[in-house]
């Protein structure tokens, strides 16, 4: 019986990774053709093909090694890919969401110049999204 629970799970996870190389082959592919596409549309098209390149490549490297360690150190082999996943996500969610909160910054800097403001405080509330931007020379505030 564990012969043959072992047979199939060999064929099992080949399935697998081939539908999951495919898929990411399948993803550079795109990647590689649209790098040099400039619609304002699709401003996070180069973000989102430096996170399929990342993705390619903490696979390349994750996914012998948890393989060759978890042979015969199960605990090495988990931690070797959960790190690995963590450090994946942690890396494309940088790579995406960083770009944008530093343009937010810069258009509310830029916002705040225009109006003549010299210093900022911001509060919210829970019920509302209202940020109140106070100026730092007369005490008057006026709503975003």
């Amino acid at each position: 019986m564990t012969f043959i629970l072992r047979f199939v799970l060999v064929y099992w996870v080949g399935a697998t990774l081939v539908y999951k190389g495919v898929l990411l082959f399948f993803g550079l592919f795109l990647a590689w053709e649209t790098r040099e596409i400039r619609v304002d549309a699709l401003n996070d098209s180069r973000h989102i093909g430096l996170c399929v390149y990342n993705v390619a490549v903490m696979c390349t490297v994750a996914v012998p090694l948890g393989f060759i360690l978890g042979k015969d150190n199960l605990d090495g082999g988990y931690v070797i890919k959960s790190l690995f996943v963590i450090l994946c996500t942690t890396v494309t969610q940088c790579i995406v969401f960083l770009p944008k909160k530093d343009l937010r910054i810069r258009e509310l800097e830029h916002t705040l110049n225009g109006s003549g403001c010299t210093g900022i405080s911001v509060a919210t509330t829970e019920n509302s999204r209202t940020a109140v931007v106070g100026h730092a020379l007369g005490g008057q505030s006026s709503e975003l």
